[in-house]
């Protein structure tokens, strides 16, 4: 996990997920990549919603999922037109 004390022991803090540009949070990435733990990937907070947890999945994730049945793009799930609009993609 990339936040709270895990993440001020590595020496970072909450500006990783929202500073621009993305050469610093690339590069804690790229480092937790390579780490010999092989980790999938990693939790930190949505620089879009701060108050929630967001979620890095690496490629060699990708074998271990599968989406549930019945998938639906995100266009057509219900809900999407608010998200896009709590959001401020949508403006209408």
């Amino acid at each position: 996990m990339l936040t709270g004390k895990h993440l001020k022991r590595l020496g970072g803090d909450g500006s990783l997920s929202s500073i621009v540009p993305y050469d610093l949070p690339l590069q804690w990435s790229l480092a937790i990549h390579k780490h010999p733990a092989t980790v999938d990937g990693f939790v930190y907070m949505s620089r879009h919603l701060n108050t929630e947890e967001a979620v890095v999945l690496f490629d060699r994730a990708l074998g271990k999922l599968t989406a549930k049945s019945p998938y639906k793009e995100f266009q057509d799930y219900p809900g999407s037109l608010r998200v896009l609009r709590e959001f401020n993609v949508l403006s209408y």
